[in-house]
């Protein structure tokens, strides 16, 4: 009777244990599951939901860069503002229900914050060359990220570089260099001719050498996310975007106080599309995020680059007659190609070491 005792008491314990489980266990064993999980017994319907959802984001971050196209009379870093106060406010309520510490364990709180801003300055210059340059061309350089992203891995992470690599970069930097069409390169090509009616867009070549410099730049910014975001894993994700906001916040507010950013907008219109910028911004990544914990980077990484890119040159035809030229699209291809290796290779890799698809590629 005393084992049989003993017996009952350590099962009610260990239900106990199990119901006061946190949250942020449960949601780590989920975004780890793809990731510790043969591909072959990923069920379907994960997959499927993390490819709708990198698909989602997409959609929001292709209409929000419609809206910031078209308020130009608003700086950038209000618009930054906008944006980072719609993350802020709607992780308050994830964070009150994930509970814990809304700074986030002490060992990340550096990176958490370093995330927010590096984060912020992406998104800065992010739209400064949406409102310098085509929108379609903006989001084709934006979209090579994650080939920086495995560039910067194999030099701050010590991973492994190979010969898929190198190419995709050297493709992707062969791309780039033709969506730009940089002057000391490109003498022979009528910057006139970029667009058919794009002129006032762009006023002047120096307006358009910035906002290239905006764009590349903010590639490099956001493939250093991705390496901070790796860092910060083990935080929630309530944690990482509550973070992300004041911290964000705080630069954005900094940066349009310095470049007298900040007008009050002149129309209920104005006032209705800034607010669409901060719920659409939230709800993309927010999109993001799920997809990300339900799929593996690869996979999602060519889907938003296939979608991003598609997207926004659709609205850049129906909003802004705006075409591209035969450099961009030949650069567009070189870029989506470069990105869609990356993020097949990788999830080639999840396949088992003696399969056909990972022999038939030599990976």
């Amino acid at each position: 009777m005393k084992v049989k005792y003993e017996s009952l008491v350590n099962d009610k314990d260990m239900k106990v244990d199990n119901s006061v489980r946190k949250v942020s266990d449960i949601d780590d064993e989920q975004r780890n599951l793809t990731s510790k999980t043969p591909f072959s017994k990923v069920p379907c319907s994960m997959i499927y939901s993390g490819l709708i959802y990198s698909a989602t984001s997409s959609l929001f971050f292709s209409i929000t860069r419609v809206i910031v196209k078209h308020l130009k009379n608003v700086h950038p870093a209000q618009l930054s503002v906008c944006r980072f106060f719609g993350i802020f406010l709607l992780s308050i309520p994830m964070v009150i229900k994930e509970g814990g510490d809304p700074l986030g364990p002490n060992d990340l709180r550096l990176f958490l914050i370093l995330r927010g801003i590096v984060g912020a300055t992406n998104l800065f210059l992010r739209f400064y060359s949406m409102q310098h340059l085509p929108i379609g061309e903006a989001a084709v350089i934006v979209s090579s990220v994650p080939v920086f992203v495995s560039i910067f891995a194999c030099i701050c992470l010590n991973e492994s570089c190979g010969f898929v690599q190198s190419m995709a970069a050297i493709l992707t930097m062969i791309g780039l260099t033709f969506i730009m069409k940089l002057p000391f390169l490109f003498d022979f090509v009528n910057h006139s001719s970029i667009t058919h009616s794009t002129t006032s867009d762009l006023n002047t070549e120096n307006d358009r050498l910035y906002g290239l410099i905006a764009a590349f730049s903010s590639t490099l910014f956001a493939a250093s996310v991705f390496i901070i975001l790796r860092k910060v894993k083990k935080a929630h994700q309530s944690i990482i975007l509550f973070n992300f906001g004041w911290v964000a916040i705080i630069e954005s507010v900094i940066i349009a106080a310095i470049f007298d950013g900040f007008t009050i907008p002149a129309t209920i219109k104005e006032w209705f599309l800034m607010c669409l910028v901060a719920v659409f911004g939230f709800c993309g990544q927010y999109a993001l995020t799920l997809s990300l914990k339900t799929e593996e980077a690869g996979p999602v990484s060519v889907v938003r680059a296939a979608l991003d890119v598609t997207l926004t040159m659709i609205w850049q035809l129906l909003f802004f007659s705006e075409y591209p030229d035969i450099w961009t699209v030949i650069g567009t291809i070189l870029v989506l190609g470069s990105v869609t290796v990356i993020g097949l290779r990788k999830w080639f890799l999840r396949f088992p070491e003696d399969s056909n698809i990972r022999r038939l590629c030599n990976i």
